[in-house]
């Protein structure tokens, strides 16, 4: 099914980019979602710290020391190296920039900014349905076809959340295990579904102002005194060369990499582990970004009132990818420094365990080791529930008669993630993420393309 999707997937996820940054730079970046005497909600710095932590899950944390070193052992098809030499370090960083960089967060975009833009200056009800109202009309969210686009939503958010919190619990308590010798089993990984579960109840019950705001800024809070820890217990030097390095790399061969579907030029065995890599990585993250696509978008276009489209663009895809990108470039780097150097066996615990350990012996290869693991392991924590908190609030819109849903509704959704992550972790296989991903995701990658255009063509029709 992955292998299937490939040229849907990439092609859309290329447009993403190269429609929100042509939305940002031109003249329809000036445009005020609210229209020009609306203000905004929320100060900047906390608006972007909200943006931050809606889009980006705890993965971001067990995924920095781990998944250069994947590409590091395993070289990707568009890298020209040996697996473990000095080329492969750097090939291996830029792969991981390029899967969590600029792409990703276009994919939220091109849900938010048509859905503020009906919203707000076309007077559409708030659904992920009024993506399409810039191309087919505000009514549209009323229709059957709206329907279909929300119930698509709900499951989508659902199946991506749901699968995240169960694959963080057994990432997060695998860690423990390997660190401390705590072996909590199958009951001890639904005890933590459940805890996970009671902390997105207390916050979305707080409200956006007290629970989300908050948490947004503990996290980013914890996030900048972890990666500036990182930086200067690590082979400073070392990461700054490999990462600025990786970072112009990713912004020369952006385009090539985006575009690679299948090693066609490849014959045999070869052209099929190439296939199998875009699919197991690439591809895979594509549909994962897009069945997030729907609450985060929504989240976004939930605080973005009052802001130009040019203002979006630059906190929910420019300044939030800069910041994922340092971490990859701090975490991943001295991941890979430690590897490549003979520090300490990362892969060796990776093979044998799984990729939730790599933190571990990187955090034991740094002085001060203990200092920056607490908080490292408490990112885990606020950032899913900050995550699970903007899917709630987009599942409460999404299900709710008004605009305005209740708190019960909120808590029985926050409950119903929780139920359905449990059920994953206990009774579903590896393959079953996968799978949710690409089923939830891949219609949001046509949605996405009708949204974006319907919104560039409404723009140039009514706005210039």
């Amino acid at each position: 099914m992955l292998v299937t999707g490939q040229p849907l997937l990439h092609g859309a996820m290329f447009a993403f980019v190269l429609g929100v940054l042509w939305l940002a730079l031109g003249a329809s970046g000036r445009i005020r979602l609210g229209g020009p005497d609306a203000t905004p909600e929320y100060s900047t710095p906390v608006y972007v710290t909200m943006l931050f932590s809606a889009g980006i899950a705890a993965g971001i944390v067990f995924w920095g020391p781990a998944e250069a070193l994947f590409h590091y052992d395993s070289v990707p098809p568009f890298v020209e190296a040996d697996a473990r030499s000095d080329a492969a370090v750097v090939g291996a960083l830029r792969t991981t920039l390029f899967h969590w960089g600029i792409s990703a967060w276009s994919a939220y975009l091109v849900v938010a900014l048509p859905v503020a833009y009906a919203v707000y200056n076309r007077g559409a009800r708030f659904r992920v349905s009024a993506m399409l109202a810039p191309l087919l009309g505000t009514e549209v969210v009323d229709s059957r076809a709206g329907t279909v686009v929300d119930v698509l939503a709900v499951l989508a958010t659902l199946g991506g959340l749901s699968t995240t919190l169960g694959f963080l619990a057994t990432q997060f308590l695998t860690g423990i295990e390997f660190r401390w010798a705590v072996a909590l089993g199958s009951a001890g990984r639904a005890l933590f579904v459940a805890g996970i579960t009671l902390l997105v109840v207390v916050s979305v019950t707080a409200g956006i102002g007290r629970g989300m705001r908050r948490l947004s800024v503990l996290n980013t809070a914890v996030f900048g005194a972890v990666l500036v820890g990182v930086a200067v217990a690590g082979p400073t030097l070392f990461v700054a060369e490999i990462g600025g390095r990786a970072a112009v790399g990713y912004l020369l061969e952006f385009v090539p990499m985006s575009l690679t579907v299948g090693e066609v030029s490849l014959a045999g065995d070869a052209a099929a582990e190439a296939d199998g890599w875009l699919a197991g990585w690439t591809t895979f993250y594509w549909a994962w970004w897009l069945s997030w696509a729907p609450f985060v978008g929504l989240f976004i276009a939930r605080i973005s009132r009052g802001r130009r489209i040019r203002t979006v663009v630059l906190g929910a895809g420019v300044v939030t990818s800069l910041a994922t990108l340092s971490w990859f470039v701090v975490v991943g780097g001295s991941a890979l420094a430690v590897q490549h150097g003979g520090r300490a066996d990362l892969l060796g615990a990776i093979f044998d365990v799984d990729a939730a350990v790599a933190g571990y012996p990187l955090f034991d290869a740094l002085p001060f080791s203990i200092l920056l693991l607490v908080p490292f392991l408490l990112l885990v924590l606020t950032f899913f529930v900050t995550s699970a908190d903007a899917a709630v609030r987009s599942l409460a819109l999404l299900t709710a008669d008004g605009d305005s849903p209740s708190v019960a509704l909120q808590v029985a959704l926050a409950a119903s993630i929780g139920v359905i992550a449990t059920a994953l972790l206990l009774f579903g296989e590896g393959g079953l993420v996968q799978t949710a991903a690409v089923v939830t995701g891949g219609p949001f990658a046509v949605l996405g393309l009708l949204g974006l255009s319907g919104l560039i063509v409404a723009i140039r029709r009514n706005d210039q």
